[in-house]
């Protein structure tokens, strides 16, 4: 299958997605059950921005839309299943554009509605592993759209460096492609008064843009119009203590944390860690520091705003472990609302179709016919406060519906390196197998300086003696592991 590739801007990185055959892989079991589910009666938000369609009707067979219109307007198969939606609100299941996917997350997003996560941390075969294992139904989650990392990390210096990388990720396995552009020149930053003095910004905290040049500003939005390019402001992550919701950030994620199903099985580290991210700005920065990110972070969120009422797009996300899974998208989205000043329809467009379409997920993104099946249902309307898209009365993903709650036995953790760390190596400890490389390779260098690896000293060290035996001798390689 043809791999389609769209630059994105990423706040800081640079993305791309290539639109593998495998990466909306389809539950065997919906399809081969075509069960026929219907939501009826609820206000249609279809995800293209038109206005909402009230007492609609969806009937879902399988896992895709077949059928979309006023109630009474569609035909019901008989036998199908009805949701009775009258006095709700239908939008399209959220995509998160900027994901970590850690294991203890899947439940979290499907709970607030969130149906896809395009994940920008390299993850490597545990990121692929729990990919696959979601899409054939083994562990709970949402649609996971993957990264891997190539050797040679992600900066990137020049265009055939990033062909070559991109090259070497694919063939890895992902979904999508992921580059840093702290190397970039100093022209990335044009929309500054002063490029130069912002050449080694790599874009958290938002700092630089507190020196942006308004007219430069207007360049460069018409610049992202022009080339369909959508950047991921990433506020709960780059601005982090700064929005105007803060404090109720704040607040929110320890409500949620306080749920004993999801404390059940949600490691303590990564909780501690959430609220470390979340403090407000005067616990960690000097007032200087704080005049300077408040200045940046009122521009950045201008800008992003600016951008969209000029027609431009721009990408919902949370950037876990930045915030809580799930709670994150919702966050800021509330963002693009209440300080970027972005209209609520355009921030349901900018959470589901926009994110969608960036990405070239063809079948994911609005409620039309054709369309896998991925839909929230909200008990108030959304394109009056995005505040109420919190409000998920139901959450389908790929046809089926989805039982949002948390669960203490929750075990996306079968793919979990270790459960104190956020661990993703393949192995557990690269560093002794760099060591094991190198004695097999060409024998160890057993020197006694200062700074030595003490991986490289175990390996130096002699052999344990071994008693007379007829077994077969041990490898250096065996006596090494049995020795330690």
């Amino acid at each position: 299958m043809a791999r389609n590739r769209k630059s994105k801007l990423f706040g800081g990185a640079v993305f791309s997605l290539a639109s593998l055959g495998f990466g909306l892989t389809l539950n065997a079991d919906a399809q081969g059950q075509q069960q026929v589910l219907v939501i009826e009666g609820g206000t249609l938000i279809d995800g293209n921005g038109g206005a909402p369609v009230p007492s609609s009707a969806i009937v879902i067979q399988g896992n895709r839309i077949s059928a979309v219109g006023r109630a009474g307007q569609v035909q019901v198969p008989a036998g199908a299943r009805v949701i009775d939606a009258t006095g709700k609100f239908v939008t399209p299941g959220m995509i998160d554009a900027m994901a970590g996917g850690y294991w203890m997350y899947g439940e979290g997003y499907l709970h607030f509605g969130v149906t896809s996560v395009v994940v920008n941390i390299p993850r490597a075969d545990e990121g692929l592993a729990m990919r696959d294992a979601i899409n054939h139904g083994i562990i709970q989650g949402p649609r996971m759209f993957q990264t891997v990392i190539g050797v040679g990390g992600r900066n990137l210096k020049s265009a055939d460096d990033a062909r070559a990388r991109a090259k070497a990720i694919l063939a890895g396995g992902a979904d999508v492609l992921g580059t840093n552009d702290g190397e970039a020149p100093p022209e990335v930053f044009a929309a500054n008064k002063d490029p130069e003095k912002w050449k080694d910004y790599i874009g958290l905290p938002p700092d630089a843009y507190c020196d942006m040049d308004p007219a430069k500003e207007q360049d460069m939005i018409a610049f992202l119009v022009a080339h369909n390019s959508a950047p991921v402001p990433n506020f709960m992550a780059a601005d982090r203590g700064f929005a105007s919701s803060w404090h109720r950030v704040q607040q929110e994620d320890r409500e949620l944390f306080s749920d004993p199903n999801l404390r059940a099985y949600y490691p303590e580290y990564a909780i501690q860690d959430l609220y470390d991210n979340v403090k407000s700005p005067e616990e960690f920065l000097t007032p200087d520091q704080i005049s300077l990110r408040s200045c940046g972070f009122k521009n950045h969120a201008k800008f992003i705003g600016d951008l969209i009422a000029a027609g431009g797009h721009a990408l919902v996300s949370m950037d876990d472990t930045q915030s809580a899974p799930g709670l994150g998208v919702l966050q800021d989205m509330a963002v693009f609302q209440e300080d970027a000043h972005v209209p609520p329809m355009k921030i349901i467009q900018a959470a589901t179709k926009w994110a969608a379409d960036h990405f070239h997920l063809k079948d994911l993104g609005t409620i039309e016919v054709g369309k896998l099946a991925d839909i929230d249902v909200v008990a108030a309307d959304p394109t009056e406060d995005i505040i109420n898209m919190r409000k998920i009365d139901t959450v389908i993903k790929d046809g089926q519906v989805i039982d949002h709650a948390f669960h203490p036995w929750y075990n996306g953790s079968i793919f979990a390196n270790d459960k104190v760390s956020y661990d993703t190596n393949i192995v557990s400890n690269p560093r002794f197998v760099d060591a094991l490389k190198l004695l097999t390779a060409r024998g160890p260098t057993c020197g006694r300086g200062r700074g030595q690896d003490p991986f490289r000293i175990i390996l130096c060290r002699p052999l344990p003696a071994s008693r007379p035996s007829r077994r077969r001798p041990l490898s250096r390689a065996r006596a090494i592991r049995r020795s330690l």
